[in-house]
């Protein structure tokens, strides 16, 4: 649930903190924007009916996997890096894969929670902070993950991030553990900001 609804919530704030402080945007700009912010509510009513349909009809002891919705693949990533964009943050994607290949289902869904877990983490504690999302690895040396951002700009104001619990990077060292890898996280000698992950990508069988 913090997953998702973060996520959605963070771009929201984004879009409406523009049109909170900027001055400068014209009337179609303004448009496109709560435009957005109201598609993005709707996507997370959507998702949050869907968490609290999963915790309704699914009995106890039975996995909730089992009537879960159509979850993300490895290949959406890409368009969370979009959608960060989109949402105003300067953000970056390398793909450092051997064409064709994808992680197993399991180990790409959780990279995808993992970014955009990360990304959601920058909106709140760095916007506008210059931010690169980094994806290497192959069958047999494993996936490593990688979300850094540069400092805050120093025209950011600190009263525009919006705080939190700190219980994102315990669910990004929970998913990490989950599929069998390790996550670090800390801050870089410049000041930014750095997340990394080495998630298994078993050998093929041939």
């Amino acid at each position: 649930m913090h997953d998702v609804l973060a996520h959605r919530i963070s771009l929201v704030s984004m879009h409406a903190g523009a049109l909170a402080y900027r001055d400068d945007l014209s009337r179609e700009q303004i448009r496109k924007e709560a435009t957005i912010i109201q598609g993005t509510s709707m996507q997370a009513l959507t998702e949050l009916r869907q968490i609290l349909g999963v915790l309704r009809s699914t009995p106890v002891g039975e996995p909730q996997d089992a009537v879960e919705a159509p979850q993300p693949t490895f290949t959406d990533i890409g368009d969370l890096v979009e959608e960060a964009c989109a949402a105003g943050l300067p953000a970056s994607l390398t793909v450092e894969v051997p064409s064709g290949l994808q992680p197993p289902v399991a180990v790409g869904r959780h990279a995808y929670r993992m970014v955009q877990e990360a990304l959601t983490n920058v909106r709140k504690h760095a916007p506008g902070a210059r931010t690169q999302v980094v994806l290497r690895g192959e069958p047999g040396s494993g996936l490593h993950l990688e979300v850094a951002n540069e400092p805050v700009p120093v025209w950011h104001s600190p009263s525009a991030s919006l705080g939190g619990a700190g219980l994102g990077l315990v669910g990004l060292t929970e998913r990490a553990t989950i599929v069998g890898g390790a996550l670090t996280h800390g801050t870089d000698a410049d000041g930014g900001y750095r997340v990394s992950a080495d998630l298994p990508w078993p050998q093929e069988d041939s």
